[in-house]
């Protein structure tokens, strides 16, 4: 199960809105977090019910996500759930287990190069979505459901207004380490189009070690300095 899965359990049971965010911070070596955040408005908060149960998260802890308790303010409620990943590699199977079984995330990848005086970190994904709620659900979902993958007939969900683009949207967040600390870059679609979207989410940044470059700045000078010197006492000597 996937925290994403949430989005369309709660439009499933009427015209609510959801919003998902998907935030991936790389650490300077390379390891960093996902953190899955899903925002239940009002409305689809009292037809899920108590956020406690409503939403079983054993799976995900099993797998090795940390699931915030869910935060409640206003009749709204948010669930968060963050995931560690230890090296660039790992984090394409992290976003593999977020986008769940529709591949919401494909073709991942996290680059570290580490060069003279400098490290540089390319992101790249293809962010693909159906238009269609049904995406969020899974096989064991729709099993439950009785085969439908939201437990709504389509004719249903778009009388209750799932169809509404505004109805869901999916932000994905990208921080990766810079010069100044930290650059970010955003993407927003809405999950509930109506029609395929897809988009490829590319990230840069070099973070540049000033001291080896100072190190080595002040190493050229010296041994120019040296060479200086040595051709002066060549050309310099003391008269007999």
């Amino acid at each position: 199960m996937s925290l994403l899965l949430v989005i369309g359990a709660a439009l499933s049971l009427s015209a609510c809105r959801a919003d998902a965010s998907v935030s991936v911070d790389v650490r300077p070596d390379g390891a960093g977090t996902v953190t899955v955040t899903v925002a239940l408005d009002r409305e689809a908060t009292e037809r899920i019910g108590d956020p406690l149960v409503a939403v079983r998260t054993s799976d995900l802890t099993d797998a090795g996500w940390s699931i915030k308790r869910p935060a409640v303010k206003d009749g709204a409620v948010t669930y968060r759930g963050v995931r560690r990943f230890s090296s660039p590699e790992e984090l394409a199977t992290v976003l593999d287990e977020v986008g769940g079984t529709g591949g919401v995330f494909n073709s991942t990848s996290l680059a570290v190069d580490n060069g003279f005086g400098s490290t540089h970190y390319k992101f790249a994904t293809d962010v693909q979505l159906t238009g269609s709620l049904e995406q969020f659900s899974d096989a064991a979902a729709t099993k439950v459901l009785g085969g439908l993958p939201l437990g709504r007939l389509p004719a249903e969900l778009k009388f209750e207004g799932a169809n509404n683009p505004d109805a869901a949207t999916l932000n994905l967040v990208v921080r990766l380490p810079a010069d100044s600390g930290t650059t970010t870059s955003k993407w927003r679609r809405s999950a509930a189009s109506g029609r395929p979207t897809a988009v490829t989410a590319r990230a840069e940044s070099t973070v540049h070690t000033w001291w080896v470059i100072s190190v080595a700045g002040v190493g050229a000078g010296l041994l120019l300095a040296g060479v200086v010197v040595g051709l002066l006492s060549r050309r310099v000597r003391p008269e007999s």
